[in-house]
């Protein structure tokens, strides 16, 4: 039985921050207007405040639906620095371990940057906006663009991961950085 979004991120854990230790994802009024844009919509881009929990739900988002995929299919987050990939890709370690036993899938491939579905081989990746090359290798079906204003070279790495994904989705967020930035245009 496949749920839908709306119930199944409520089954995630998250580290909540003013209990201090992980919790049920009870979202914010912001995420839930968000979760209705990630459903319908492919291209999507967010000027975001910080600690509103956007990339914690965009990251849900792709867990969903590489959880319920029946294909090998690849969702992937970039972010501008390596700790920041490393700390988004930790959620779906988490999502996946503290789901009730019933629902916990087994995981054909677990390490820093990739968790894979065995069954499926739906994956999730992450990356750093600055690893040269890194998304070129394979197809992502969805990415994430975390921090964007932050890359280096913008207009050259959206470029890049537009060829990549092609009419997949994209989801594009930041708080700003530089008033005339490729991101600053985008919004």
């Amino acid at each position: 039985m496949t749920l839908d979004f709306d119930t199944f991120v409520r089954l995630l854990t998250i580290y909540n921050k003013e209990k201090k230790k992980l919790d049920y994802f009870d979202p914010f009024p912001a995420q839930e207007y968000m979760m209705d844009v990630l459903k319908n919509y492919d291209k999507v881009i967010v000027l975001k405040a910080r600690q509103l929990g956007i990339s914690t739900l965009i990251r849900s988002w792709f867990f969903y639906q590489s959880y319920y995929d029946v294909e090998p299919r690849s969702y992937g987050v970039i972010a501008h620095t390596k700790e920041a990939a490393n700390n988004i890709a930790g959620m779906d370690k988490t999502f996946n371990k503290n789901l009730v036993k019933e629902m916990r899938k087994v995981i054909k491939k677990d390490n820093v940057s990739e968790l894979v579905f065995e069954g499926s081989g739906a994956s999730l990746r992450s990356f750093t906006a600055s690893s040269k090359g890194g998304t070129r290798s394979f197809q992502l079906d969805g990415v994430h663009l975390s921090e964007f204003a932050f890359y280096e070279d913008q207009e050259e790495f959206l470029s890049t991961m537009m060829a990549t994904i092609g009419a997949n989705q994209i989801i594009i967020e930041s708080t700003p950085n530089i008033m005339g930035d490729k991101f600053y245009d985008l919004i």
